[in-house]
């Protein structure tokens, strides 16, 4: 069974405060690209921050490889989080620099609440902490939306686990008929060595020079060991491909290295028109399932 690395999920989180305050609610959203290791890169209102680190450790937990983002917003009130809270040092300096102002300029006038309250940093917001049922509550809830997002990632894995069934069997299918094509053009070889050794007058030079000729030729163009080698890599990759693997997406990726290394060799090896075209379909359906393959856990 094979898990893609991209997918995406939403849901809601919401939490009550200690205090009557209202309940705050959360809109989260997790989707993942495909990477080489894991990463992962969280937005988050501050109420959360302190989270982060437990969010990326359930996120690494769940979905071993890939990109990672986490984006979580504040929907609505966010009573329970957050607390205006006033500054009385701050509001002391004003009072007391307006006295001083008022004495020395002769100034006439007093200093209202109204005045006070539009001045600059006299209020700020306050994070109020968040109690560990609240963030028990959080932390649920991220798992579960990371949950659904493996649904969603294993349904993808799913799809791209047939596609590579059938690109294996049409490689699988090409590579018979290479082997056939080369059985065919080695016995044509062959035919030629019986035709020489027929038409020879015995131990003379000229015959000898065609025979090792002929020898050395069908030597170099022997391709048996990477027909068979070619083989054994697609019936691991197809075994691969019904196992329940963390690191699936980097076995196949090197199989399929070797793979093409088997098809190049066989291309390089023989001259035959037909093997070599079939050879040329089979590197076309190893790319295309080389980038399949680059969206594998």
């Amino acid at each position: 069974m094979l898990l893609s690395m991209t997918g995406f999920s939403n849901g809601s989180i919401r939490i009550v405060g200690s205090n009557g305050d209202s309940p705050t609610v959360f809109a989260v959203e997790i989707k993942t690209l495909n990477s080489r290791y894991f990463e992962a890169t969280c937005r988050l209102p501050n109420a959360l921050s302190h989270l982060e680190l437990s969010f990326v450790g359930i996120l690494k937990k769940k979905f071993i490889r890939g990109r990672a983002f986490l984006n979580a917003r504040v929907v609505g009130d966010s009573g329970c989080l957050e607390k205006l809270v006033p500054s009385y040092k701050v509001v002391s300096d004003y009072v007391s620099e307006a006295k001083k102002l008022k004495e020395k300029f002769g100034l006439v006038g007093d200093l209202l609440v109204s005045d006070i309250m539009n001045l600059p940093h006299v209020f700020s917001f306050e994070r109020n902490a968040l109690s560990d049922e609240d963030e028990k509550v959080i932390l649920d809830g991220i798992s579960k939306i990371a949950d659904s997002l493996v649904v969603t990632r294993r349904d993808e894995g799913d799809t791209l686990c047939q596609d590579l069934k059938k690109r294996f069997g049409y490689c699988d299918g090409h590579i018979k008929s290479i082997k056939k094509a080369f059985d065919a053009f080695m016995n044509a070889k062959k035919t030629s060595v019986k035709e020489i050794l027929a038409n020879s007058s015995g131990g003379d030079e000229s015959t000898k020079y065609q025979l090792d000729d002929l020898y050395g030729s069908i030597n170099k163009i022997d391709i048996q060991e990477e027909i068979t080698r070619f083989g054994g890599h697609l019936k691991a990759a197809a075994k691969l491909l019904q196992e329940n693997g963390s690191d699936n997406g980097r076995r196949l990726d090197f199989l399929v290295q070797e793979l093409m290394r088997e098809v190049n060799t066989i291309n390089a090896k023989c001259s035959s028109v037909d093997i070599g075209a079939l050879a040329v379909d089979i590197k076309v359906e190893l790319e295309k399932a080389r980038e399949q393959i680059q969206n594998i856990v």
